[in-house]
């Protein structure tokens, strides 16, 4: 059964959440997806990945649709900016995601 959660924050608390819930759900083993519109939105969440924390580093790649199209990555953090064709766990969303039908 998937579970949703909805959980709305404040725009300057948002970031920093992002990062603690991606940490909490890597530990678990978690594939995670993170949805951002934008690439320079997608860049501010790789940094602070990046440099969250001096002794903890979560794997992730900026993955964009044409590489979706060629490999799998192996990485468990995909940062995305549209809808990927590779399986996650969780999908976090920066900003909300238009779905086309």
């Amino acid at each position: 059964m998937q579970k949703v959660i909805f959980i709305e924050l404040s725009v300057d608390r948002k970031d920093q959440f992002i990062t603690d819930i991606t940490e909490s759900l890597h530990q678990t083993g978690k594939k995670i997806h993170i949805y951002a519109s934008s690439q320079s939105a997608l860049k501010k969440i790789d940094q602070l990945l990046w440099v969250r924390k001096p002794d903890s580093f979560l794997p992730h790649i900026i993955m964009s649709k044409i590489d979706s199209d060629s490999t799998k990555p192996i990485e468990p953090i995909l940062l995305i900016d549209q809808p990927v064709d590779v399986v996650g766990d969780v999908l976090i969303l920066n900003d909300p995601m238009e779905l086309s039908q």
